[in-house]
């Protein structure tokens, strides 16, 4: 039996490079499933167009917006710790004393009222904010009214305009907050305020809706380096990293390894037929909200330790993680919002992690005990990919 199961899931793997309108270039697979004793692995494809070397289980590539897990992490071992006071994680942005008012009144504006400083942490951790996505979002249209990037979003112009790429620091700053207002491309959060067009243009008030914004784990980030004092790449190595015993896991841009020109060894990255990578791309952008560069199986050890509380001290903590909210907005396939974590649903059940606009995902079904890590490294691609791979191992399984 497992021997056929092993063959179907190579099917799968193999299939994942044959999808098409936008074909991918490599592909890597890692399962567990501690309650069925199973593990399997394959990676497919080639890693580099540069080099034209194999794509391999060691392979680093891109998590993207899963890294936004490992950011809300460390804000929940914060909270733990007490750093945030009586009120926790519903404590507002503007008793923490840790960001600027000159910042918190022009993060949110709407229907005449500023509500920076009413923002609470659980908000930006569940996307209920009300701020909108710089990344993704303009300012007359979001990504999702755009067709999924508008033009003037900051990945809009980085993408489509070249120009535009020389104006950013590199590696991309989260925020100066020593340049001048005007200083619209001095960092991410500088993008965001520049003339308050994100901020009068905010979605609903905070706690009424729901709106993925990667604004808001840059936010969160900054908090982070603020209470401990440290970069950020600094504290996911304390906290997350070597307390796992992780080593081939880092913050891009950040705490790089020795790499070679174009991020090489790094599996490349493609946007349709366009390389990222190797023609140079700069992705620092990818700081609090998913920076995280690493393998197939330590997103799989990861979300195993997560998932068994092995990183936090309390056990109500990851009950914190995973008390599910159902904000109006939320559109399926998610189902409920955790605070960096989402619940989505597939044929066979449903799934508790997070996906990654690289073409990641790292997923556990809490049902049949498995998890899945992995990436398809195509931004134009499936971003259900994983869920055959679930539903096969669930059928068979099940017999």
């Amino acid at each position: 039996m497992r021997e056929e199961l092993t063959k179907a899931l190579d099917a799968l793997v193999d299939d994942l490079l044959q999808q098409t309108p936008h074909v991918s270039h490599s592909a890597v697979v890692c399962i567990e499933s501690p309650k069925h004793q199973f593990r399997y692995a394959k990676a497919l494809g080639q890693a580099r167009p540069d080099s034209g070397e194999a794509m391999t289980l060691e392979h680093g590539f891109h998590w993207a917006s899963i890294g936004k897990t490992l950011t809300a992490t460390l804000i929940l071992q914060l909270w733990e710790e007490g750093a945030f006071g009586d009120e926790g994680l519903d404590r507002p942005l503007g008793e923490l004393a840790v960001l600027p008012e000159s910042l918190l009144a022009r993060l949110q504006l709407h229907g005449g009222t500023v509500y920076g400083h009413k923002i609470s942490l659980r908000q930006i951790l569940c996307h209920t904010s009300g701020m909108k996505d710089a990344m993704q979002d303009g300012i007359k249209l979001t990504g999702a009214e755009a067709g999924g990037l508008a033009a003037d979003s900051l990945l809009g112009q980085l993408f489509f305009d070249k120009a535009i790429c020389q104006k950013f620091p590199s590696p991309m700053l989260p925020w100066d907050k020593s340049a001048s207002a005007d200083a619209r491309y001095a960092g991410i959060i500088n993008f965001y305020c520049f003339d308050d067009q994100y901020a009068k243009t905010a979605l609903f008030e905070p706690g009424k809706g729901f709106h993925y914004t990667d604004t808001g784990y840059v936010l969160l980030a900054l908090i982070v380096e603020a209470v401990r004092g440290k970069p950020l790449h600094e504290v996911l190595k304390e906290h997350i990293f070597d307390p796992l015993f992780l080593s081939d896991i880092y913050l891009a841009y950040r705490s790089d390894p020795e790499l070679e020109a174009c991020r090489q060894p790094e599996s490349e990255i493609y946007f349709g037929e366009a390389p990222c990578l190797s023609t140079g791309m700069d992705l620092s952008f990818d700081w609090g909200g998913g920076g995280i560069v690493s393998a197939a199986p330590t997103m799989v050890l990861f979300i195993k330790a997560l998932m068994a509380g092995e990183l936090f001290k309390q056990s109500r903590t990851l009950e914190e993680m995973l008390a599910w909210q159902c904000p109006e907005g939320l559109k399926r396939p998610r189902t409920a919002a955790g605070l960096g974590i989402f619940k989505t649903e597939y044929p066979s059940g449903e799934l508790w992690g997070h996906s990654g606009a690289w073409g990641a995902n790292m997923y556990w079904d809490p049902d049949s005990d498995i998890y899945l890590g992995g990436t398809i490294n195509q931004v134009m691609g499936n971003a259900n990919w994983h869920w055959r791979f679930f539903e096969l191992l669930k059928q068979s399984f099940a017999q």
